[in-house]
Order: C-alpha cells, then structure tokens, then sequence
C-alpha cells in the first residue's frame, strides 16, 4: 500500500474524495469546437471507497489517463501529450509542432460532455507486446467489466416517490440496466465527472450533450404500455440531482441535452433501441406520442 495520500495534481490522483472512481472518454470529437466527448465513468474493480490506492489501482488511474486527459484534453488545454502517455504509447504518438502546440493549447470554447454509464476496471496483471496486437483498445491496459463478485455496478432497485389523486405513492422500478447491454444506471458518475473537470482543467464551460437511457423496441406492448416509462423518469431525476450537486460544488455547467427527444435510428441497433422522451409509431406513418417521461419533462422545465 501507498505510504502517503496521492495529491490531486499528481498523474494518479483518481477522483474526488480518493473514492475509487476515475473517468473515462470514450473517444474524441472534432466536429464540435469542444473537442471531446465523454462517455462512461469508470470504478475501481477492487479498491473499497477512501482506502489508499494499491499500485494496481495507480495503474489504472494510469490507464484511465491514457484514454481521457492525456489523449483529449491535455493537448487543447496544455497543449501537448503527457509524459505519461508518451512513455506508453511510444513512437505511435504523433509530435507536436511548435506553431500546432500554440494552436491547440486554450482552444477549447467548452466541453460536451455525453453521459450515459459506468464500468468497473480491473489492472491488467500482465501485459506484453509480444502476447497483443497493440493498438488504441489496449492501450488501456485493463479489463473493463459491468459486475463486481457477480454484482452488477449501480443500484438494482430504485423507489421514487410521487402524487397520484393528491396521494403520495410509492414506485418501484427495476433500472439495473437499460435496453442496451452496456447501459448500466449509475447517476453518482456524472456528478463525479463534472467535478474532476472542474478542479483537473480549470473548471471549463461544460454542455451536457447526451444523458438518456432506452428500452428495447417491444411489439406485443399496447400504446399505453409502451407510453409508461417511469424507469425514465427516475434515470433522470437522479442524474439531474447529482448536476445539480456539482453545480453547487462549484462545476460550471450552462446546458443539459437529454437523449433523445423521440425515438429514433440508434447507431447499430437501429430501430430496436428506444431513448425518447416521445414514442414514435415506425409501423404507422411515424406517428408521436408524448411518454410520462415527455411530461414529466414539461413539468419539470415549467416549475
């Protein structure tokens, strides 16, 4: 074990509060005048929250380093790659001129910053060039996985509270995970992330581009069914509770963009994915139906 606490400006220093998180971009964007996008928290796999970090966990720090600030942020606010990227990646790394470091460093106009999910990420025990087809993907040096000792990350049950007939009622739903295999609710990450922004690059402007969560496309549901989506609500109260939280933690957050506003064509899983806050009816003429969530939405923007 480490013989003193990692300070927050060291290379390892892994979230706020040393609380076994760290933060992961999934890739980059230059469509956008922010630069990077980010997509997924990552935890720990087997450091418990406030203990000192194992040289294991250092080195997913490092790892998780590698896929986030060196690769993204580091060059469009310092600048350049770290040194710590540059002794891992090696002579795959392209250098920077003089005149491209000058045009890079401070060019970021704000961060977009998708949220969805969270991973566990387990150090890699051994790691040879020989044994791999190197390449960004494991660069990484971990293992990433949605379950710790057959537990899945998040909370499995969710009870939230509401008015029905001037009644107060409970509500229980199960939001372990999405539609899509790799959604796993975990609202704390998005808290976490904007406050690690905040302190790590100087507390830039930051746009919630994307935070939503699907359900997979069901033809047996009636209308009514497929309109019920408290499992929506609740994703994203609690995600808008935790930015809120960082807001006030000092995070300078201007906008939030929840996905998606109707269902729609999602990446590789098509029309079998739904993100809306409004059902679209594919099979007749496209037809919009607004869900609770859509609602529950207006309500929200209105109070």
């Amino acid at each position: 074990m480490s013989s003193a606490n990692p300070k927050r400006n060291d290379w390892h220093y892994a979230g706020d509060k040393m609380d076994g998180t760290c933060l992961y971009f999934e890739f980059g964007c230059s469509c956008c005048p922010a630069g990077s996008r980010i997509f997924s928290w990552m935890v720990y796999y087997s450091c418990p929250s406030g203990a000192l970090l194992h040289i294991e966990h250092l080195n997913i720090s490092r790892m998780i380093y590698v896929l986030v600030s060196h690769l993204y942020m580091d060059p469009l606010v310092f600048g350049d790659y770290s040194r710590t990227l540059r002794s891992l990646i090696g002579s795959r790394l392209p250098r920077f001129t003089a005149a491209q470091t000058k045009s890079v460093k401070g060019s970021l106009d704000f961060l977009g910053l998708n949220y969805y999910t969270a991973n566990y990420a387990a150090h890699l025990t051994s790691f040879s060039n020989a044994d791999v087809n190197v390449s960004y993907t494991t660069d990484n040096r971990a293992n990433l996985t949605t379950e710790r000792n057959g537990v899945p990350i998040g909370e499995k049950y969710q009870k939230m509270m509401y008015l029905k007939s001037n009644k107060l009622s409970r509500l229980y739903c199960t939001v372990l995970q999405a539609g899509s295999d790799w959604l796993y609710v975990y609202p704390q990450g998005v808290r976490l992330t904007l406050l690690y922004i905040k302190e790590k690059y100087n507390n830039p402007i930051v746009y919630i581009t994307e935070n939503g969560i699907d359900e997979k496309n069901n033809a047996s549901l009636t209308l009514q069914q497929s309109l019920t989506d408290n499992f929506r609500i609740m994703y994203y109260q609690r995600h808008l509770l935790n930015v809120v939280q960082a807001i006030k933690e000092g995070a300078d957050v201007r906008g939030f963009f929840a996905w998606a506003i109707m269902d729609n064509f999602e990446w590789d899983s098509g029309y079998t994915s739904r993100f809306g806050l409004n059902f679209v009816d594919f099979a007749n003429g496209l037809k919009r139906y607004p869900k609770l969530s859509a609602k529950w939405f207006q309500n929200f923007l209105k109070k």
